[in-house]
């Protein structure tokens, strides 16, 4: 049976450098970003994204985010999966749970998510499977 849950979460840190620059203004950078979440979802997270930030405004994003805490009161970890764009001040996405990633009481947990976020914190959705 699939399981839903809302969690919120806050980016604590964005580092965000430049990967290539090109001469029409074209850019790819590498972002590292630690959130913390609280909610149905506690505990914190550390996630990599490769953007592409086009000429008209749009930034196109993907990346892996490691999860660490607790979920129905079980602790673990599992990794996401994230695609996604930012479009008019929104960052936007879906996630979708890494096969084999999930350690601890998590271990077997699939799924996927989705969030847009105006800001530093948004919600987050979870759908999931795989705990019994």
């Amino acid at each position: 049976m699939t399981k839903e849950l809302t969690a919120q979460f806050e980016v604590q840190q964005w580092e965000e450098q430049d990967f290539s620059v090109l001469d029409d203004g074209v850019k790819i950078t590498q972002v590292h970003i630690k959130k913390s979440f609280t909610g149905a979802m506690h505990g914190v997270s550390e996630l990599a994204y490769s953007m592409t930030y086009g000429l008209d405004g749009v930034a196109w994003f993907v990346g892996y985010e490691s999860f660490h805490g607790e979920l129905e009161g079980r602790s673990g970890r599992f990794v996401l999966q994230h695609k996604g764009q930012f479009k008019d001040g929104v960052a936007s996405a879906v996630c979708e749970i890494i096969a084999g990633t999930s350690t601890g009481d998590l271990a077997g947990i699939q799924g996927e998510g989705s969030f847009a976020a105006k800001g530093r914190s948004a919600e987050f959705l979870l759908r999931y499977t795989g705990l019994t």
